[in-house]
């Protein structure tokens, strides 16, 4: 996992270093974050939660407006309805000092 976790770290860099329209903007933050959640699933699947926590960090660290809090909001349902996931573990990234001012 320590490759895809680099693979995650690399694009959400690649992300905010590039001009993107509008709508590309949109679906290259929806395209990340969907990675990521994927790579904390099978984390959180394996029982492995130093990966879990690295890619919930990462979350925390990038996760900036109101919309990427939507979108991590919206991608983790799943998890949240298999009870895959703890309260604790998604307010590391809703906590996050970029976004807490919405909560």
């Amino acid at each position: 996992m320590d490759r895809e976790i680099e693979i995650l770290r690399e694009a959400f860099e690649e992300y905010y270093s590039t001009d993107y329209s509008e709508k590309e903007d949109s679906l290259e933050n929806l395209r990340i974050r969907k990675l990521a959640v994927e790579n904390l699933a099978i984390a959180l699947k394996k029982r492995d939660a130093e990966v879990a926590e690295e890619v919930l960090m990462l979350l925390s660290e990038n996760t900036g407006c109101a919309e990427d809090l939507s979108i991590f909001e919206e991608l983790i349902e799943p998890l949240v309805e298999a009870q895959a996931i703890t309260q604790e573990q998604i307010e590391l990234v809703i906590n996050a000092k970029a976004v807490a001012r919405w909560k």
